[in-house]
């Protein structure tokens, strides 16, 4: 089937031009596109074509430039999207207002990822014309994208935002990414957490945040499997239904995001072994750690002594852990790249009384860097690979050592060894640590890759933070280190995607405003509720200062009725169909003011928790949470600020 035909198969033709300029009082839109786009073009176009008729309330068509009659183009509005060598409106139209070189003398990912949007006004019998067009594929995607975080309605026909303050004759601008790769990572983990987890998701919500991370601009998704969710057909304690789902629905993701556009980083510890092989072999295999310490199944890489499960056997730790994460590697072989983490959990600082990893520890590091790459080559060989070692700086201090110069100077000359080979290796760091290895990456040449840990998982906040005064400095810091890609972690994404959707916009522009950034998200929302995106936009600026400023100047009691107020006033003017959408907002505004109540009336604590979990508890979002309050009203006295919860 033609890409012509597949647009004509998915399109809900419009049943009469009159008839729509009598229901919108306007001219009817039409998406025009160009007559060989690349598949994920298609796919990005047909979504955007999805949402404009959602927005208009009337089925939106798409034509190619080709087919395009001279009576469409003149009775009609038109949006142009697509990759400008393919669209011959779309080259036209920039031409003419020559934004054809805007990206020429850019960086190659800037030439690839950057686009234009471009809007001539109605004038005369001629409609109106938006333009949104890279010079490549991924530029294309991205225009689509914009479009879908950025139209609005104005009484029946779409505008931007930006519109209403430009010059005479329209308005243009082009956008330029400041990072190659920009990305967001799934700690696929707490099965106990409900639908707020990537552990549970079914297909279509896979679907549905790959969706979130191609409006948001992202170019990969990451995700972490822990052992005890790994699918190792040795480990029956691994090898079970629920596993094996899990494991098929990321596959699925996989290709779903590469036909959205998005590539994505498989990313894994292998010392973090099935927890019945190490239960079984535990006296010979447990590794010296903290992590072990604190019951996680870490061995040591270099254990060699033969262990066993049933009639499955392995000569040492290392032919076990290259036996269980091979398969993982090949469960996941479509992805793009593989990434392994030193050490969260994983790792052995063992002494002489051992296998002295502690001595030797970058040598155990470089050991698995060289064993899973050529497991990795042969199970995709075009994937690229990536050494993961925000957490070694903690384990320096713990173990008083020094490996990491030691390990980057290996990785080093492992690279260069055979400059032929084709060997990428990436180091990711965390952006904010004093102790990141980001620094003397770049000195020696790595590629680097931005690590953003914007909460920790394990406190179990599972409430916005916005942080936005947290990106300004941490995009200081990947300038300073001149990285290439950026990206953060992320679990309870359903009711955390608004940090999410601000971190994007940092990692598409390092120099973003982080209130324009917050203004983009809550317009993205209430589209043209102008009332309502200021009620939202306030809301959300005082829950950024509840959350990370502490007790001392503030009212909490206050603020926090007030964000209840403002988010319910904008939610009661969206509508019950955005009403429901927005749920986790709701319960979070409402959750934010027990909090209030909670810090400025503490004499009220025992009530307030058992209104606060008959709340939680009542919410689809949140149902299957349970921090209580006490321990918010802890965190949010000392504030985000002060410590990551």
């Amino acid at each position: 089937m033609t890409i012509l035909r597949m647009f004509i198969a998915l399109a809900a033709c419009v049943t009469s031009a009159s008839a729509a300029i009598a229901q919108a009082d306007a001219r009817p839109w039409l998406i025009v596109t160009g007559t060989n786009e690349s598949p994920a073009v298609v796919e990005n176009i047909t979504a955007l074509q999805q949402g404009v008729a959602a927005l208009l309330g009337m089925p939106v068509s798409v034509v190619a430039d080709t087919a395009l009659t001279a009576e469409q183009r003149e009775s009609s509005n038109l949006l142009v999207v697509g990759q400008c060598d393919h669209n011959s409106m779309a080259a036209e139209h920039l031409a003419g207002r020559k934004l054809e070189a805007a990206l020429r003398d850019e960086p190659k990912f800037v030439q690839q990822q950057g686009y234009v949007v471009s809007v001539k006004p109605a004038a005369g019998d001629s409609g109106k014309v938006i333009v949104a067009a890279g010079w490549n594929p991924l530029g294309a995607i991205y225009a689509a994208s914009h479009l879908r975080t950025h139209l609005q309605r104005d009484q029946g026909e779409l505008l931007l935002q930006k519109e209403r303050t430009a010059k005479e004759g329209g308005y243009h601008e082009v956008f330029r990414p400041s990072f190659e790769e920009r990305g967001v990572y799934y700690n696929v983990a707490w099965q106990d957490l409900g639908d707020l987890t990537p552990i549970n998701w079914t297909d279509e919500q896979w679907r549905h945040w790959v969706d979130k991370a191609v409006c948001a601009q992202f170019t990969h998704i990451y995700f972490f499997l822990w052992s005890e969710h790994l699918c190792f057909d040795k480990s029956p304690a691994t090898n079970n239904k629920f596993n094996r789902t899990l494991h098929e629905r990321i596959a699925t993701m996989i290709r779903y995001a590469h036909q959205r556009g998005l590539k994505v980083t498989h990313q894994f510890s292998p010392t973090l072994i099935p927890r019945d092989i190490f239960k079984a072999n535990e006296l010979t295999a447990k590794a010296s750690i903290e992590y072990a310490k604190h019951g996680f199944p870490v061995a040591c890489w270099a254990a060699p002594d033969r262990l066993t499960l049933g009639p499955y056997s392995w000569n040492g730790v290392r032919d076990l852990a290259t036996d269980a994460y091979a398969s993982e590697v090949n469960w996941f072989r479509e992805a793009d790249e593989f990434s392994l983490v030193f050490y969260d959990p994983g790792g052995c600082f063992c002494g002489p009384d051992q296998q002295n990893c502690r001595e030797h520890q970058a040598l155990r590091m470089m050991e698995q860097v060289d064993a899973f790459r050529s497991i990795v080559k042969q199970a995709n060989p075009a994937a690229r690979y990536q050494v993961h070692l925000w957490a070694i700086w903690a384990l320096e201090e713990t173990y008083k050592v020094k490996c990491q110069d030691q390990f980057l100077d290996l990785l080093q000359r492992y690279r260069d060894a055979d400059p032929k080979s084709e060997v990428e290796l990436t180091v990711i760091d965390r952006l904010t640590n004093g102790g990141t290895t980001l620094e003397p990456a770049m000195k020696r040449g790595l590629r680097r890759n931005g690590f953003i840990f914007p909460t920790n998982v394990e406190s179990g906040c599972n409430l916005l933070i916005p942080m936005l005064g947290y990106f300004p400095p941490t995009m200081e810091a990947a300038r300073q280190y001149q990285v290439d890609a950026v990206h953060h972690m992320r679990i309870e994404e359903p009711s955390k995607f608004a940090n999410s959707y601000i971190a994007s916009r940092f990692f598409w522009n390092s120099s973003a405003d982080p209130h324009e950034a917050l203004r983009e998200y809550v317009e993205w929302i209430a589209n043209d509720n102008a009332e309502a995106a200021d009620q939202l936009y306030e809301a959300l600026v005082l829950l950024d200062s509840f959350m990370c400023e502490g007790a001392e100047n503030q009212d909490h009691l206050a603020k926090g009725k007030q964000i209840e107020s403002l988010v319910a006033s904008a939610l009661n003017s969206l509508g019950p169909q955005k009403a429901e959408e927005l749920e986790w907002l709701a319960t979070t505004s409402k959750a934010i003011a027990l909090i209030g109540a909670a810090i400025g009336e503490p004499d009220r604590t025992d009530q307030l928790s058992q209104e606060f979990a008959a709340l939680m508890a009542s919410s689809p979002t949140f149902a299957a949470t349970h921090t209580p309050l006490g321990n918010y009203v802890g965190w949010i006295k000392k504030g985000w600020n002060r410590e990551n919860f």
